[in-house]
């Protein structure tokens, strides 16, 4: 049986603990309050300011099951908004990779075969180069790279470019 000491310290420790999973709950939601965060990221950043990782995962646990959290939701704002900065879809796939997205939820939300992707490619071609003509095949070699960088496919780079030939 415990003596008084014991339960008091007992009694402090779990407040405590319950003081730490609210810090870190609250912070978490801090951050998530400022954009939506990935599961990955939300523990690399938790645990720079200090946390202990098995508290941190109780947290997020709790933040997925509240609805606070959700990688799904996450992946489908990373992808629109980097489209709309004209980047392709290896690129974004790549980048969700580095956010510590799952490979097959990934594969839910970028299929490079999709025709609006060969819009998309277009669109940034137009933003970059308008109306300026390919004079000779260096300059078409050099927005081939750009287009590639950005993160398009070969085939939907080569469809885009493939109508400007070299003069």
């Amino acid at each position: 049986m415990l003596n008084y000491y014991q339960r008091k310290v007992s009694k402090n420790l779990r407040w405590l603990k319950l003081s730490e999973i609210n810090s870190i709950k609250n912070k978490a939601i801090d951050f998530l309050a400022r954009r939506e965060h990935s599961r990955a990221e939300l523990m690399s950043k938790l645990t720079q300011r200090g946390f202990i990782d098995s508290d941190i995962l109780v947290v997020l646990d709790q933040l997925v099951a509240q609805g606070l959290q959700s990688d799904e939701r996450f992946t489908s704002a990373f992808l629109r908004s980097r489209q709309t900065l004209g980047y392709g879809p290896i690129r974004i796939r790549l980048e969700l990779q580095e956010k510590g997205i799952d490979p097959l939820l990934i594969e839910q939300y970028i299929d490079e075969s999709d025709e609006a992707w060969l819009e998309h490619v277009k669109a940034v071609y137009d933003k970059k180069y308008r109306d300026k003509p390919v004079i000779e095949f260096k300059e078409q070699m050099k927005r081939k790279q750009f287009l590639a960088y950005r993160g398009f496919t070969h085939g939907q780079i080569n469809s885009v470019v493939m109508e400007l030939e070299v003069q």
